[in-house]
C-alpha cells in the first residue's frame, strides 16, 4: 500500500504528552496520544484512513492499558468522536459513559437501556443519543467514556492484548 512517512495523530501535543505509535516501513500507522493528568490519563487516537478497520488502535490502547498502573494511572479517559471507539473502550475496556449530557438522555423519554451485545445495537442506541443532542441544540458530538484501572480489567486486558498481536501479526502489508 503506498502511504506517505508521516506521523499520525489526532490531537496537538504539548513536548510532555507522550505518542505511542505502531510504526511500518511507511511510518506510523496508528497512534495513541496520552496526556497523563494526576491518576487519570486522557487518551486521543488516529488511524491512517487507508488501514481502518485492522484493530492497531485497540492494540495501542491494550499497550496503554498495560503501562497504565506501571504510571500510577488509576483510570484511562477518552472523549471519544467516534461511536466505534466509544463503543471499543466500553465493551473491551469495562468503559463506562460519564457524559453529564448522556445522563440527561438516560431520563429523556427517547431512553433505551445500552447493551453491548453488538455493534449494532450499541450504534442504534448512539443514534438515539445524538437525536437527544441535537433536539437540545447541541450539534456537537462526542462522548466522554471512562475505563478503570485494576486488577480485573488487566487481566481482562492481557488476554485482549495476546488475541489481538495473535490476529494483527499476520498483517505484513498495511
Amino acid at each position: 500500500m503506498d502511504l506517505e512517512k508521516q506521523v499520525i495523530s489526532f490531537s496537538y501535543l504539548h513536548p510532555e504528552h507522550l505518542l505511542l505509535c505502531l510504526n511500518y516501513e511507511v511510518g506510523c500507522l496508528a497512534s495513541i496520544g496520552l496526556e497523563q493528568k494526576g491518576d487519570s490519563m486522557e487518551i486521543t487516537s488516529k488511524t491512517h484512513p487507508k488501514i481502518e478497520g485492522k484493530k492497531f488502535n485497540t492494540l495501542l490502547r491494550c499497550v496503554v492499558m498495560i503501562l497504565a498502573p506501571f504510571l500510577g494511572v488509576k483510570k484511562i479517559v477518552s472523549n471519544a468522536i467516534d461511536p466505534v471507539s466509544a463503543y471499543l473502550l466500553c465493551r473491551y475496556f469495562d468503559g463506562s459513559i460519564v457524559d453529564p449530557e448522556y445522563l440527561s438522555f438516560q431520563s429523556s423519554p427517547s431512553y433505551k437501556e445500552m447493551t453491548l451485545g453488538s455493534y449494532r445495537d450499541f450504534t442504534s442506541h448512539i443514534d438515539l443519543y445524538k437525536d437527544y443532542l441535537e433536539s437540545t441544540g447541541d450539534s456537537l458530538w462526542s462522548i466522554f467514556v471512562e475505563c478503570p484501572v485494576n486488577e480485573a480489567t488487566q487481566q481482562k486486558n492481557d488476554d485482549l492484548f495476546i488475541r489481538y498481536v495473535e490476529a494483527t501479526k499476520c498483517i505484513t502489508d498495511p
